[in-house]
This record gives C-alpha cells, structure tokens and sequence, in this order.
C-alpha cells in the first residue's frame, strides 16, 4: 500500500500536531471526567493482580535489573525507574483482561498509554490534571490510528493494543513532556520503529507483556526524542513505513480530520465480563436467554452463535487449557452464562472452571458462523431445545453511558468488587475519591501497600 504523494510527509506530522493541540484550554470537563475514570478502572484491575505469580516474576525482573526508584510498582512496596513501571503496571493492568476497549482500534487504549504517562507523570511530579490531558492526547493518537487501518491491521494478525498502542503511548508521553512540534514527530517515529504486537499469543501471559512492552517504549521515545534523539520525521508514511507495511488500506481521512469534540477518549468501553471483549456480545445474548426463559443448559441441544470474523479466529477455542484461554474461548464463556457462573468475576475463570466437564459439555453445543454483516461489538444467537423449540436472541456489547459522569457510575459496582477484598471498605472507598478528584490533585497518589495482603518480594 503506498500512501497518495500529497500525504507525504504529512501523517507523523498531522499526528503531532493533534498531540499539541489537545492542552487544558482544550479539554472539557466531561474529558476529564472520562480521563479519571479510565484511570480508576487501570488501576482497579491491576491492582487485582498484585499477587498473582506473574507479577511476582515481573517485579523480581525489575528488582534484579536495578534502577532509579522513580514510580510505584501498583499496590507494591517496589519502585523502580519511570520505564520499569511503565513495563511492570502495563502488564499488570491487562494480566486479567479486563480493562477497558475501544472498537476503533480495536484494542485497549488506557493500558499502553495509560500506564507509560503515570509513570512518567509520577517521575516528573507533575499534576493530575496534566496526567489526565496526556492520556486524553495518546488515545486520540490511537484511536486515529486504529480507524486508519482498520480492518486490516488486525486482521492481518497485529495486536493492535501493541503496535499503535507504543505510537499512542509516545503521544501522551510527549503531551505531558511539552515537547515541541519536531520531538514529538521524533517520538512517534522511535515508537512506530520499534512496535510490536502479535495475536498469536492471545491466551498467554505473552498478551499482557505486549501492553506493558508498548507503554515502556512509548515513554522511553519519548525521554529520547526530548534529549535530542532524532528519527526520521515520515516513519508512518514513508515507502515501506509503518502503514504500508502494517494494513494493506489506510483511511487518510481518520488522520486529517480537524480536532473537536467528543474525543475519542469517549469511545473506551468498561468491561462488564472479565472475558476477551470479542465475547461479549454473545455471553449479554446468552444471559438475555437465561433472562427470558426458565429453561435448564440440559435442555438445549445446539446454540447457533453468528458473529464478526475474528470472533471464530480469537474466541474460537472449545476446550481452554487454563484460565487465560477460557478468556478466549466464545463457548466456554457463553456455557458460564448459561450455567449461571458470574462472568464479571475474574474467580470464575480460573483452571478449574476451564476444565469443568458439565462446563465442556454445554460448550461443545455451540457452533460459530461468521459475517462480514457483523461489527465486534454485535452477534446473533439461536437456541435449539431438546423439544425443537427455537428461540433466537441478538446479542450486544453493553455501551458507554450516555455521560461520562454516567459512566462512572455504572464503573464503580465492578471496581468495588475488586478493591474491597485489597483495601476493605474505607480504604476501597477512599481510593475511589481519589481519583474521582485527579483533576485538582497537585500531584499523583501513591498508589502504594494500603492493601492488607501488601505485596513484597
């Protein structure tokens, strides 16, 4: 794909200027409403995480490396350089997958950039509102990005949360830094140079290291690219670039659309299942069946799911070997449903469940079609009884509230249900304040070992 010669060079630099342009004067209220509660949902989830054997090995990594105590580890008594917790909190965050999503990309946009300018905001002491306006910049750098390229990119096997989650999170990292026009263009291009991101790996702990991964290289571009560290300004644009070789069809208008409101920042969605996003759409069909009808899992004989394309290629998994796998597969999730397992608990997934025969059984009468007709974010699902009734049911990710105040709010069930076993019910609480006040905050909390179980290598 080579891009149209009028572009060039023009796309790292059109990119630039989005990230200059989005500045307190900029931003609403309701942004950075939104900002505060992809920051509290980021670190809800990774604070979940704090003891599980993979972030144990991630801080023993760190510890080992070395490095300045320049920001928190969350929920641990460990610090480590800016760039080690971009790495360590990015892994964390999405260990579980249960962070936020936007189909624009589509991938999750507040792990990269989110965890790569809370660890620069925390070196540099700088205020919450200022985090806030960072991460608000990189996911407006993704979410262009993402629409630029896609379906392709994805398609093609990139994980997009990886790839332009780097590019976004040089963006908020330079937003934060204030650097000026030709650094930040030098950003990107460091970022976009070396971004990687594979879905080969989905159902791995490999998925998460690509977030944490992006977060830490966006940050360190940009740390370079403000020293002086200079890149070719076209790297997105150039022959063989970034987009050619990345998507075979690139959406220039994505790119160049004049900045205003909403941003994209609106577009993340909070998970309500603790589950791969593609699945979603089908588990709200299945627990809108459970809904309707008094009818037991054993008296169905077959579920017909039609969905998107990568719902088959991603999610269609029949027989999980662990609990990240079970993630992935589209009728082990939709049998939880139907058996009431409580698909928003991140317990539910575990090795046991993944393997449970009943579980296996019920999910083995689930049979995938795919369509082009069909968004991510949509699915068709037919009941066939043991009687030859048929019920058919359409099944859609949960939206975005209308506001992000309302949103907010609809977060905060799922947040308590993570922080209060970690911080009790003041703690959990007080946390919660916390960020719903990033904006007046001076600087960052310390997001430290308030919780009981404090994690310490």
């Amino acid at each position: 794909m080579a891009l149209p010669h009028e572009l060039a060079p023009s796309v790292t630099g059109q990119l630039a200027d989005l990230v200059l342009g989005i500045d307190s004067a900029f931003v609403s209220d309701d942004d950075l409403t939104k900002a505060e509660t992809c920051f509290l949902d980021w670190c809800a989830v990774a604070l979940a995480a704090v003891d599980d054997p993979i972030m144990r090995l991630m801080r023993n990594q760190a510890a080992s490396e070395g490095g300045n105590p320049q920001a928190r580890f969350l929920g641990s008594v460990q610090r480590g350089s800016a760039v080690q917790a971009a790495l360590v909190n990015g892994v964390a965050s999405h260990l579980y997958d249960y962070d936020d999503g936007a189909s624009s990309i589509p991938g999750h946009p507040t792990v990269p950039v989110g965890s790569a300018v809370w660890a620069l905001g925390e070196r540099e002491g700088v205020a919450g509102r200022d985090v806030l306006i960072g991460l608000i910049a990189g996911i407006e750098v993704m979410c262009r990005l993402g629409r630029a390229l896609k379906p392709n990119h994805y398609a093609a096997g990139w994980h997009a949360s990886g790839t332009l989650g780097a590019i976004a999170a040089a963006a908020a990292c330079s937003n934060l830094l204030k650097l000026d026009r030709q650094r930040t263009i030098w950003a990107i291009g460091l970022a976009a140079c070396r971004s990687s991101g594979l879905k080969a790996v989905f159902g791995s702990s490999a998925k998460p290291l690509q977030l944490g991964h992006a977060a830490a290289l966006g940050l360190q571009s940009a740390d370079l690219a403000a020293r002086g560290f200079d890149c070719a300004s076209d790297v997105l644009e150039a022959e063989k670039g970034f987009l050619e070789l990345h998507g075979s069809k690139f959406d220039a208008d994505a790119i160049f659309k004049p900045l205003g409101h909403p941003l994209a920042i609106h577009e993340a969605r909070f998970k309500r299942h603790a589950a791969c996003f593609l699945t979603h759409a089908s588990t709200e069909g299945a627990l809108a069946f459970r809904r309707a009808h008094n009818i037991g899992p054993d008296q169905i004989a077959k579920i017909h799911i039609v969905g998107h394309p990568e719902l088959k290629t991603v999610c269609g998994n029949w027989e999980p070997d662990g609990g990240l796998a079970f993630k992935f597969s589209a009728p082990m999730v939709v049998a939880a449903a139907l058996s009431g397992i409580e698909t928003g608990s991140l317990a539910s997934f575990s090795e046991t469940n993944a393997r449970d025969p009943r579980l296996r059984a019920l999910a083995a009468k689930v049979v995938i079609d795919t369509s082009d007709e069909f968004e991510q974010e949509e699915s068709h699902l037919t009941f066939e009884m043991n009687d030859g009734q048929i019920f058919e049911i359409h099944g859609e990710t949960a939206r975005s509230a209308p506001t992000a105040e309302l949103d907010q709010e609809s977060l905060l069930p799922k947040v308590r249900a993570l922080l209060r076993p970690l911080y009790g019910e003041t703690g959990m609480e007080a946390l919660i304040t916390t960020f719903r006040e990033l904006h007046n905050a001076a600087r960052l909390p310390d997001i430290a070992s308030n919780a009981s179980h404090a994690a310490a290598e």
